[in-house]
């Protein structure tokens, strides 16, 4: 979860400002995005340990480490606790991180001073214009300072973290053992607010209200915190807008970029396991053909000659063998009886055929040049194969 803190962009201009004046409690918007990817991370968990089919269904098809796996299945409701836990202990961190931000955004508006914060605060608001601090405007008619609470509910973030809140908190009260026991019905109908926290979920960063600088080059905080700002001046005023999923870019799009390689490293695992496959295949058919085979009175043999009646069942799927067909023909014949003797043929013969396709002597050969790839009938003909050296060099992002 630590990660979720750590790998983070802070590229809002207020954070850039820190050390040169803005008050110190903006930087708890590291905090509250931080908590926030932990969120998105344990809201996405949440769900899978009670998807029942799923469970299930991960009981039934484990072969390996069988006991071990449903164990572990078997705790899936403590694991759905768990990540709960994780998800309030978040929320609490990004309601209280965003509540010392709103506070600085609101020091930041009402400031007479002329630093940088309330620079910030105060940029163009013109139809061009770029803002930062997301409070714009506050209704100061309204009594109790409920001004401040209607700027709360203006935005998209606002109101759907109001709502998601709401909906946390029902659902953690009523998940309660006192609760749950006293009053199943309630928790399990306020469980279904599930529904709206999501879909508030999806909605919550639409609007951008965190914003990061977009021209750093031509306004260079470091060389512009303390200079005249504006059109005709050495730095002109900075411009935002709404962040963007940036975590991991590049090292995403590099291996993005190495899609060929990674369908050529499966495509060579599919080909090794089938050899190990049809190889075993192979003994277990040797094994087959013993039992059936044999005169003595072996324990294969009497598996292997268990009656055939109607109501009957048998263990050699070896059952007859055609002794008039020559060079042991009637072997062959037993593998294409069989619906996994015909599809193990066929998906070996097709997969033959594309590795052997596949390599990079054939491959080159059948290549279209460049001066081919601009010619329309050449393009009409290519398959894709063809084309596969430029499929290597697309760049796909």
């Amino acid at each position: 979860m630590s990660t979720c803190i750590v790998r983070i962009e802070l590229a809002v201009m207020f954070m850039r400002y820190n050390n040169k004046g803005v008050p110190s409690q903006l930087s708890t918007l590291g905090v509250a995005r931080g908590s926030a990817m932990c969120l998105n991370f344990n809201c996405m968990l949440v769900l899978l340990p009670i998807c029942r089919n799923l469970v299930s269904y991960l009981r039934q098809s484990s072969t390996c480490c069988r006991r071990s796996i449903r164990r572990q299945l078997d705790k899936n409701i403590a694991f759905h606790k768990a990540v709960a836990y994780m998800i309030v202990f978040h929320t609490s961190l990004h309601v209280g991180a965003h509540y010392f931000n709103f506070d600085g955004y609101m020091d930041a508006y009402y400031s007479e001073e002329d630093t940088l914060a309330s620079r910030l605060s105060s940029l163009p608001t013109h139809e061009n214009g770029t803002w930062l601090n997301p409070i714009r405007s506050v209704n100061e008619s309204l009594p109790f300072g409920l001004g401040l609470v209607e700027v709360l509910f203006v935005t998209v973030a606002g109101v759907t973290g109001v709502l998601m809140t709401l909906s946390l908190i029902v659902m953690t009260t009523s998940s309660t053992a006192l609760f749950r026991r006293s009053y199943f019905e309630v928790f399990w109908f306020t469980h279904h607010l599930f529904i709206i926290f999501f879909a508030c979920l999806i909605f919550h960063g639409f609007e951008g209200i965190v914003r990061g600088q977009t021209n750093v080059d031509e306004h260079n905080p470091e060389q512009c915190y303390d200079q005249p700002w504006g059109p005709n001046e050495v730095c002109p005023d900075p411009q935002f807008a709404g962040s963007t999923p940036t975590c991991c870019r590049r090292s995403i799009r590099r291996q993005l970029d190495k899609n060929i390689a990674f369908h050529k490293a499966v495509a060579y695992m599919i080909v090794f396991h089938t050899s190990l496959h049809v190889g075993a295949h192979y003994f277990n058919f040797d094994g087959y053909m013993d039992a059936y085979y044999s005169e003595e009175d072996t324990l294969a043999f009497r598996l292997s000659s268990l009656p055939t009646h109607e109501n009957g069942t048998w263990l050699n799927p070896i059952r007859k063998v055609n002794e008039a067909l020559p060079f042991g023909l009637g072997l062959v014949e037993i593998a294409f009886i069989t619906a996994s003797g015909v599809t193990g043929v066929v998906v070996t013969i097709v997969l033959i055929v594309m590795v052997t396709s596949s390599t990079e002597l054939i491959s080159n050969a059948f290549t279209l040049s460049d001066s081919d790839l601009n010619d329309d009938a050449s393009l009409k003909e290519v398959n894709i194969y063809n084309i596969r050296k430029l499929g290597e060099q697309t760049s796909y992002l």
